[in-house]
C-alpha cells in the first residue's frame, strides 16, 4: 500500500540521515584525533629540544666551574669565502671565549676583494688572528692547509656561519684533558 510504501521510504530517509550524521561524526573525530597526534608529535619533540637544552645548561655550568690547564693553546680554523659578514659574527664568538688562550688560523678561500679586504679589517688589532689566503679548494681541502698552519696543542674548527658558545673551549681543554686518548 501507498502508506507503507511512505512510511517505508520515510524510514530509509531518516536511517540515510542518521548514517550520514554519524559518517560526518566519524569523519570529525579522526581528524581530531589526527589533528590531537601532530599536536602530540609536536609537543613531544618541544619536550625533548627542551630536554637536550637543559642537559647542555647543566654540562656547561659543570664546565664553567671546571678546573683546566690555562696554558693549551686551542687552534681554532675556519675557512671562508666571500662571507665576511657571516664571519664577523663567528669571530666574535671566539672573542668572547672565557677560556683566552687560542689562535684563530683563518683560511680565505678565494674570497672577492671586498670581502677580502673585510678579513683583513677584522684579523687587524689581535695577533691571535693569522690569516692564511688560499686558492679556491673547498672547505676540505682548507681545513687542511689551517691544520697544517695551526700552533695549538688542540685544534677545532668554526664554520663561518655558526657561533661558539661562550664556554667552547674550555669545554674543549677539558675533554681532552680527561680523555686524551
Amino acid at each position: 500500500s501507498v502508506r507503507e510504501r511512505t512510511r517505508s521510504a520515510l524510514a530509509r530517509v531518516r536511517l540515510d540521515q542518521r548514517i550520514g550524521h554519524a559518517t560526518d561524526l566519524a569523519a570529525r573525530a579522526w581528524h581530531l584525533v589526527d589533528h590531537l597526534s601532530r599536536r602530540s608529535a609536536d609537543h613531544e619533540a618541544r619536550i625533548g629540544y627542551l630536554e637536550r637544552l637543559a642537559s647542555i645548561r647543566t654540562t656547561m655550568a659543570w664546565i664553567e666551574q671546571a678546573s683546566v690547564p690555562e696554558d693549551a693553546l686551542v687552534s681554532v680554523v675556519t675557512v671562508t669565502r666571500n662571507r665576511s659578514g657571516l664571519l664577523a659574527e663567528a669571530v666574535a664568538s671566539l672573542a668572547s671565549q672565557r677560556y683566552e688562550n687560542w689562535e684563530l688560523i683563518l683560511i680565505d678561500d678565494g674570497s672577492e676583494a671586498e670581502h677580502r679586504d673585510a678579513l683583513v679589517a677584522l684579523a687587524a688589532g689581535d695577533d691571535r688572528i693569522v690569516q692564511v689566503e688560499h686558492p679556491v679548494g673547498g672547505l676540505a681541502a682548507g681545513r687542511n692547509v689551517g691544520r697544517r698552519a695551526a700552533s695549538g696543542a688542540f685544534i677545532t674548527y668554526l664554520d663561518d656561519d655558526n657561533l661558539m658558545d661562550p664556554l667552547w673551549l674550555k669545554a674543549v681543554v677539558w675533554g681532552f684533558g680527561q680523555r686524551p686518548d
